[in-house]
């Protein structure tokens, strides 16, 4: 049992309990090794998850081949989405919505995209 009597703790403090950098943290809860409650925008780690995450062997935390292949890591070696279903072999320049895309597909997804409203106090300001 930890020393404090909390039930839920914040990324920060589940990160320095378990001796783990924030980053790997958000990783094991993405790969499933680790259960959230979120109270509002907030993600907690209830006191119980923490102490099972403790008690298990976990090899390998990061996907294998580190950062590579990792979502939100980089466009570097990976080919385009979009071209790559429609047979092309195109290199990705960027991220749209976390899929890589070469640049002409990205201007091609950004032209589709609805435009976002202007909030309605600019629309009286200008008025």
């Amino acid at each position: 049992m930890l020393p404090s009597e909390k039930l839920l703790f914040s990324r920060l403090e589940a990160a320095e309990i378990l001796s783990l950098s924030v980053s790997t943290l958000d990783v094991a809860v993405a790969r499933g090794m680790l259960r959230v409650r979120r109270v509002g925008k907030r993600v907690m780690f209830e006191r119980h998850e923490i102490e099972k995450f403790s008690r298990a062997d976990h090899p390998r935390i990061w996907p294998a081949g580190g950062a590579r292949g990792w979502r939100g890591s980089s466009v570097a070696g990976r080919d385009c989405f979009d071209c790559k279903r429609s047979g092309r072999k195109m290199q990705a320049a960027r991220f749209y919505k976390n899929v890589a895309v070469c640049q002409g597909c990205w201007e091609r997804r950004s032209a589709l995209a609805p435009k976002r409203a202007a909030a309605p106090h600019e629309e009286e300001a200008t008025a």
